[in-house]
């Protein structure tokens, strides 16, 4: 059963990678190499509206998007270490390396990083725009990692499951920071 999860997995990203809009590729390299820089950036967007509003709720929102990145980060790299699930570049020759994947494939730190700040915008942020941008941001990511070569769809849904898993859990359950409106 596992086996064939497996193949089916790979059948999907073959199909992905191979019929992805090639125009784009240099697009979608650049977002991929530049997601994290990019989600640190909204992050500390959000810390210079508190600097510049002294709204105490921006200060709130931009620091449980901060603990929230960490903790995925420190799991998800725990989970790769464990786990050891090679990249499909390095498995299959219809997979060409596109962009540098880093450790092991499963699960995706970028898909989890992109789906934890998505739900943490999702529980922090009422703004229905910012949400829908989130969104659109966390799934186009999670596509171009299987796109360039680097993750299976198994990996970008671990990933995803993993990042949006957490930042609930932090929202809900264990956040420490208190909330302030001003």
């Amino acid at each position: 059963m596992l086996q064939k999860l497996f193949y089916y997995d790979f059948k999907l990203l073959e199909y992905i990678h191979l019929h992805r809009l090639k125009g784009a590729d240099a697009f979608f390299e650049y977002l991929t190499n530049h997601a994290t820089i990019i989600n640190i950036s909204i992050i500390l967007l959000i810390f210079v509206a508190y600097f510049i509003s002294k709204r105490r709720h921006f200060l709130y929102i931009a620091g449980n998007l901060s603990a929230i990145l960490i903790i995925t980060a420190l799991v998800n790299t725990s989970l790769k270490l464990i786990i050891q699930r090679e990249r499909p570049y390095l498995v299959f020759d219809s997979i060409k390396k596109m962009v540098d994947g880093g450790s092991y494939s499963f699960p995706s730190g970028h898909s989890a990083e992109v789906f934890s700040l998505m739900v943490g915008i999702f529980l922090l942020i009422k703004n229905p725009y910012l949400k829908i941008l989130a969104a659109i941001w966390a799934i186009f990511i999670g596509y171009t990692r299987m796109a360039m070569g680097v993750h299976y769809p198994l990996d970008v849904l671990g990933g995803a499951t993993l990042g949006a898993s957490l930042a609930y859990f932090w929202v809900k359950k264990i956040n420490f920071l208190k909330k302030h409106e001003s």
